[in-house]
């Protein structure tokens, strides 16, 4: 179990660096990645380019993990997600993850998060 923890704590801490390469290493190379009701992006190039474009749109993103489940490789993960806006507003919303592991790469790992509120400009009252 120490070894899933250590993933799951190398995994974030690279995405709230907004650290690629990094988060990139702990993805196998054929990996299955899809963000809510998106198109699924396969392969660890094609979403090393993806992220370098979400990192990109995005100033700053930090997790709060609530809860982390363990069943054998699956790791299931409940968390709330603050984005910062390049315009400097910050969104904060409610997410879950789940990730296969095999030999320490995730080879699946799904999100489900609404991001609707980071892209909409917020409306002044």
């Amino acid at each position: 179990m120490h070894d899933r923890e250590q993933w799951v704590r190398e995994m974030y801490a690279a995405i709230d660096r907004k650290d690629n390469d990094t988060f990139i290493a702990g993805l196998a190379p054929d990996v299955w990645v899809r963000f809510g009701n998106a198109d699924p992006i396969v392969g660890r190039e094609e979403n090393r380019a993806a992220f370098a474009q979400f990192f990109a749109a995005i100033a700053a993103i930090r997790h709060r993990i609530e809860h982390t489940y363990y069943v054998g490789d699956t790791i299931l993960l409940e968390f709330t997600v603050t984005y910062t806006r390049l315009d400097g507003g910050e969104v904060t919303v409610p997410a879950a993850a789940v990730y296969e592991l095999k030999d320490g790469l995730a080879t699946r790992f799904q999100v489900y998060v609404d991001q609707t509120p980071l892209w909409t400009p917020a409306v002044a009252a």
